[in-house]
């Protein structure tokens, strides 16, 4: 495993604080493990505030979990790169209900992205859960409330300062890594 080291960082990102709180905390492990799910741009920089496309956040989570089945898969706008990465999606069934057409090049939205990941840990909110604690809860998709919810429920997911989950925001890569580093301590701690 790798250490990757970003230049752009500077704490300026609110979960890029959050990262560097938590290997300050001494959990290098799961930084370790996940510097080589999400690596740099090949110049040392990280760009935290960028944009995450569904196909990268695919492949972050094939990555994090080390998933290596695949199944076809008859989509038509899959980025040939992210072809492996959406067969092992399809076969460990965490897709969503994508129609064939679905472009995997699309920028990810927040509440996407938690369903793809709570999805494949297959964690539920428990039914009597107070969704005041989400301040813009109805603003987030039916289908995804459930999702979202769990994910509040079990650590992955904190929501902004103000405790919004800003459901349509599109997933940013330093929030993609503090999810998958949340959920991997999730597993961790289960397991």
């Amino acid at each position: 495993m790798k250490l990757f080291i970003a230049s752009d960082i500077h704490g300026s990102a609110y979960y890029c604080r959050q990262m560097l709180e938590a290997y300050e905390r001494e959990k290098a492990d799961r930084m370790l493990l996940l510097g080589d799910i999400l690596s740099g741009d090949g110049d040392g920089t990280f760009r935290p505030d960028a944009s995450v496309t569904r196909a990268e956040f695919i492949r972050m989570m094939v990555s994090t979990f080390g998933l290596t089945e695949q199944e076809e898969i008859t989509y038509t706008k899959v980025p040939e790169w992210a072809v492996p990465f959406v067969r092992c999606a399809a076969a460990q069934g965490f897709l969503l209900n994508y129609k064939k057409d679905a472009d995997f090049g699309a920028k990810l939205s927040r509440q996407e992205a938690v369903a793809l990941l709570l999805r494949y840990l297959d964690f539920t909110a428990s039914k009597d859960f107070d969704t005041s604690k989400i301040p813009d809860y109805k603003s987030i998709g039916e289908i995804y409330r459930p999702y979202v919810l769990a994910a509040v429920e079990n650590g992955i997911v904190t929501g902004y300062e103000d405790g919004s989950f800003k459901p349509s925001r599109i997933l940013t890569r330093a929030e993609a890594l503090t999810i998958l580093y949340q959920s991997a301590g999730s597993i961790y701690n289960i397991s």
